[in-house]
């Protein structure tokens, strides 16, 4: 059956359907065909050129030119204002789970967030996907980052109605820009405290925190329980190296291969020893630190 006479919505209606079962039929070559030798793309509204992207990424389908002619089209748009939050949102997205380059979409993307008045409009999902897909291709765009900080910095309160999954997405976008906002790390670092239950903030988060917060400033007491004690419960021993050659990259007498077998040094491979190991040198750390106060 021919694609030709199917509307935009329609085709973008037809894989949304299969993607949400996350299916790869042959539709998607099809209608991914169809769209790419579209002279112009006027007739598609933002909700069928998001549906269609979305649906190619959460089929794990990278389709070169279908992404590359979407991303030209929304370019050259005098504005964004058409698109709403979730539109943006799965767009970039969609050209970071495909790991699809189109720098000058980033682009555009961002300078129109950082034009609105407020990010209001964003969900809590839509807001920490944008920040992590943006991180994910490597796009720095600093302006982009400090709209979404100063968001919550002048509403302080707004990350405590946050999931894990948010807040686990903001730690690692906000550690791979280039921005320096110590100011909402320290926002998140609160997040984490006040809550008791991590279980559904993965360990990676947590060091991502920890080590972001040490451009700054000495990680606080509170934290770094939180994480010993995380590690520890969750057997996490190759973090817990990880967290050792971070935070103490002075000391030397441990070998963190576990192929190793012919050198001098310690090899700990027992997640209560290596728990127990840097107990220790944080207390003398902290103990420094109000010695030199």
């Amino acid at each position: 059956m021919s694609l030709d006479r199917y509307s935009p919505q329609a085709l973008a209606n037809s894989i949304h359907s299969f993607a949400k079962w996350k299916y790869r039929a042959s539709i998607f070559d099809r209608v991914a065909n169809q769209v790419a030798k579209r002279p112009s793309l006027h007739e598609f509204n933002p909700q069928a050129l998001s549906n269609i992207l979305w649906s190619f990424a959460t089929v794990k389908y990278s389709h070169y030119q279908l992404f590359e002619k979407v991303g030209n089209h929304i370019v050259q748009q005098s504005n964004l204002n058409e698109f709403n939050s979730q539109n943006l949102s799965n767009i970039v997205w969609a050209y970071a789970k495909t790991d699809i380059a189109h720098p000058e979409l980033f682009q555009s993307v961002g300078d129109h967030i950082v034009q609105l008045s407020n990010l209001n409009a964003f969900t809590q999902q839509a807001l920490s996907i944008t920040v992590w897909a943006f991180a994910k291709r490597g796009y720095n765009h600093d302006a982009l980052f400090e709209k979404v900080a100063n968001h919550f910095l002048v509403q302080n309160d707004l990350l405590a109605n946050y999931n894990q999954q948010s807040i686990s997405l903001f730690i690692w976008a906000f550690s791979q820009c280039q921005s320096q906002l110590p100011e909402f790390f320290e926002l998140l670092i609160d997040q984490i405290l006040q809550r008791d239950d991590l279980d559904d903030l993965p360990f990676s988060s947590l060091m991502n925190a920890v080590a972001c917060l040490n451009k700054f400033t000495i990680a606080p007491k509170e934290l770094m329980d939180k994480v010993l004690n995380a590690a520890f419960d969750r057997n996490e021993i190759k973090e817990l190296r990880r967290l050792s050659e971070t935070m103490f990259p002075e000391e030397k007498e441990m070998c963190f291969n576990p192929s190793c077998t012919d050198c001098e040094k310690h090899h700990i491979t027992d997640v209560n020893l290596m728990t127990i190991l840097l107990q220790r040198r944080f207390e003398r750390l902290y103990e420094e630190e109000e010695e030199g106060m």
